[in-house]
């Protein structure tokens, strides 16, 4: 068996074996910050909150509820607030491909 299918094997095995709770392996977890200044992050993009929302494939009324601070926004949307912060051109080509 050639290794791309021998490895394929070992990654499928290692799947079953997490699912199941087996697997011994490394995590790693993200600190994410409580707060992130999605309108700074707009801003500095020079978009409108629409712009942004359409661009960023967000709700329109999250955005504005964000900014407004009435909602906080969850954990994984921290997240991609930040990457998008730091590399808004690979999000717009992720969100392409």
């Amino acid at each position: 068996m050639g290794t791309v299918a021998q490895d394929l094997l070992e990654s499928m095995q290692f799947m079953v074996d997490h699912m199941e709770g087996n697997a011994e392996g490394k995590t790693h977890v993200v600190q994410v910050a409580d707060d992130v200044d999605v309108k700074e992050i707009r801003q500095s993009l020079h978009m409108t909150q629409e712009a942004f929302a359409e661009t960023f494939h967000l709700e329109i009324a999250a955005v504005r509820a964000w900014e407004q601070k009435r909602r906080r926004p969850e954990r994984a949307a921290r997240l991609y607030l930040k990457v998008i912060a730091k590399n808004p051109q690979a999000v717009r080509d992720a969100i392409a491909a």
